[in-house]
């Protein structure tokens, strides 16, 4: 659903007899917190990665470069993408030939480079993260390339402000998409709140209706759309009541 229909759903579970009339920046705030809160509760879980975040996942060919190289081993880099949120997998190629990949920490590399048991080569590839991405230590010689898959950083959902809203009467660009906020009529046609349609008339007969294209839609995996609507819900319904973040993060972590 787009966030305008999921922005409905959210008034459906709220008590709008106690709730006062929140504004858009509040049900802003609101989606883009229990969003980054729900990608950080499931993001190290594999089941909740499968689950409730593959529409997160991303698979990328970074580009490999030489940082340092000895007589006895190369260490290679890749910088994090643009959009980095957490790791998921990596597969690290030498001369096309996959390696086994081995994750360490910190200064762990250290009594490795001094042990000829466990010393890198091309086929024992030890993995290192450091501020800008992953190091690589490996053999001397051939070609290093890579397969990263992680989770993106998720869309920040948004309704846009007020005064991106036409209302009755307001002038429509013929043929450009919009989406209904509320019961729309245009050209005789009625639009609900969440349907988007390609503007057949100049002028907004009745209603409220927005450019489709500033909106920001949950690109969370459908099915979970409905539960993020839920959380919402309760998140904007406690803050009425002075809710407390920590709380509500740690009744997310339990449910």
């Amino acid at each position: 659903m787009n966030i305008i229909a999921q922005k409905e759903r959210v008034d459906f579970y709220m008590d709008r007899s106690r709730a006062p009339r929140f504004s858009l920046n509040q049900y802003n705030v609101a989606f883009r917190e229990v969003v980054m809160t729900f990608v950080d509760d499931n993001k190290k879980d594999e089941i909740g990665v499968r689950d409730k975040l593959y529409t997160l996942l991303t698979t990328v060919t970074p580009t490999v470069t030489v940082s340092s190289t000895t007589a006895t081993y190369t260490v290679n880099h890749f910088n994090y993408p643009s959009d980095y949120e957490f790791f998921n997998n990596l597969q690290v190629f030498v001369d096309g030939t996959l390696a086994r990949v081995l994750p360490i920490k910190g200064d762990e590399i250290n009594p490795v480079l001094l042990d000829s048991l466990k010393f890198p080569s091309n086929t024992k590839i030890y993995q290192k993260e450091d501020a800008t991405g992953y190091l690589l230590y490996r053999g001397v010689s051939g070609t290093c390339t890579a397969s990263f898959t992680y989770l993106k950083s998720p869309a920040q959902p948004y309704l846009g402000n007020d005064s991106d809203y036409i209302t009755d009467g307001g002038a429509l660009t013929l043929a450009a998409n919009y989406t209904a906020f509320e019961e729309s009529v245009v050209a005789g046609v009625t639009y609900n709140p969440g349907d988007s349609f390609a503007a057949a008339a100049v002028t907004l007969t009745s209603g409220k209706v927005i450019l489709s294209s500033i909106l920001v839609d949950c690109d969370l995996p459908e099915p979970i759309h409905e539960e993020i609507a839920k959380m919402v819900a309760e998140y904007m319904s406690g803050s009425v009541e002075n809710f407390n973040k920590a709380a509500f993060s740690e009744k997310l972590t339990k449910s």
